[in-house]
């Protein structure tokens, strides 16, 4: 029997020498095979970082209204004066194709110390050329504790001839270190926001646009710090208001009024509108079933679709607002011609636990809302959040709408 089965047994034993041989290659091919490194995008501009190359003006380029602007290499940063005077402007530009799909990731790295005093910066994409019409742009917003800022965006259409830009604007300057615009197949791990109008352009007809979208941190504590970003929209206007008469101006908006505001006002002239109080959007668009009566107390956003201007008049609407501010983000409006101290700034506030009139600074020295602030800042390069602490800068400027949190009541 042994004898027998001789062969079968020698057939065995070699295998599993072969395998016991062979076991630490096979591991080994199959650890390269399945190992988990993070994905890297593609990097899609060249001569972009400029404390690791000079900058060349050949790979980009450098337009401007003011022939004292200027762009240039100064150590590990290149130098950008915006202009002299408020109006004026700098634009660099690469060419930087787009496709419909994909996800990019957008970032600026700079010099907090070298940054001028109420610089306007927005960078973004361009169409067809380096001054062509915007496809898609973002204010960037400079904190004092930061020295870089990251956006996203998710184009549903290719755009082959596309340009990234950055664009500064007014009397200022900045001292920058790099850009950088990567591309991913698949939505980024760190992608909270997706700039959402990656399709319009300047020249397109604007008949309709994603709304802006409020992006929380949630709060780890009852005390920690949220953190709002808001998706931008391509040059938002400031309205013209005089007394009731305003004046709203292409695309979107941002303004408060004295008076409770009819959405019927807004959406009877095709305009959609929309307030966040308690941490919730109300929204009524032109093919609403229902209306609302948006508050006084809160910052409004109307989207205008027409190319032109159009005049609305405020009048007190019949039933006052039950719109109220809560627990959560609001959107609310500092309605005085002046700058108001948070002990002065009283609005209605509800939840569950209590209804009635109180001061933000009340609520502040309470620790029912977080001492983060902030304040929406409109210019023509879009729609910017700026970060106040209220127990350092207690006062909110005049005419002036800012995110303010509740944790509760």
């Amino acid at each position: 029997m042994l004898r027998k089965n001789l062969p079968l047994y020698i057939l065995v034993v070699l295998t599993l020498a072969a395998i016991l041989f062979l076991s630490p290659k096979i591991v080994e091919l199959i650890s390269a095979d399945t190992e988990i490194s993070t994905p890297q995008g593609k990097e899609m501009l060249t001569n972009s970082q400029f404390d690791q190359q000079a900058f060349d003006d050949k790979a980009w380029s450098f337009i401007s209204s003011d022939s004292n602007s200027t762009v240039g290499q100064s150590g590990e940063t290149i130098n950008i004066v915006c202009g002299k005077a408020e109006g004026e402007f700098a634009k660099l530009s690469q060419k930087t194709p787009l496709l419909g799909g994909k996800f990019y990731k957008l970032q600026i790295s700079y010099v907090n110390e070298n940054i001028s005093q109420g610089v306007n910066a927005q960078f973004g994409f361009l169409k067809d050329s380096a001054s062509g019409n915007v496809i898609e742009s973002k204010a960037i917003e400079f904190s004092p504790d930061q020295t870089s800022f990251t956006a996203y965006s998710a184009p549903k259409f290719d755009h082959p001839e596309s340009y990234f830009f950055f664009k500064c604007t007014g009397n200022s300057s900045i001292s920058i270190r790099g850009f950088s615009v990567e591309e991913f197949n698949l939505r980024p791990v760190t992608m909270t926001t997706i700039n959402a109008n990656s399709t319009a352009s300047a020249s397109s007809t604007a008949s309709a646009t994603a709304s802006p979208s409020l992006s929380l941190t949630p709060a780890t504590r009852q005390f920690a710090s949220p953190a709002p970003s808001l998706t931008q929209t391509t040059q938002p206007a400031t309205p013209t208001l005089t007394g009731n008469q305003t004046t709203i101006k292409s695309s979107w908006n941002v303004f408060g009024s004295t008076n409770d505001i009819s959405s019927n006002i807004l959406s009877s002239k095709n305009m959609t509108a929309m307030q966040m109080l308690s941490g919730k959007w109300t929204k009524i668009t032109p093919t609403s079933k229902k209306s609302a009566i948006f508050s006084h107390q809160a910052t409004t956003y109307v989207f205008n679709p027409s190319r032109t201007s159009q005049t609305i008049i405020i009048s007190e609407p019949s039933s006052p607002s039950t719109l109220i501010a809560g627990r959560g983000w609001n959107a609310l409006y500092n309605s005085s011609d002046n700058e108001t101290s948070i002990g002065d700034l009283k609005y209605d506030f509800s939840d569950k636990n209590q209804t009635g009139l109180f001061s933000l600074g009340e609520l502040l020295s309470q620790n029912k809302a977080s001492k983060d602030v902030y304040l929406l800042k409109q210019t023509s390069n879009g729609i910017g959040l700026t970060k106040i602490d209220l127990t350092k800068t207690n006062k909110i400027p005049a005419k002036t709408g800012f995110w303010f949190y509740i944790f509760s009541l």
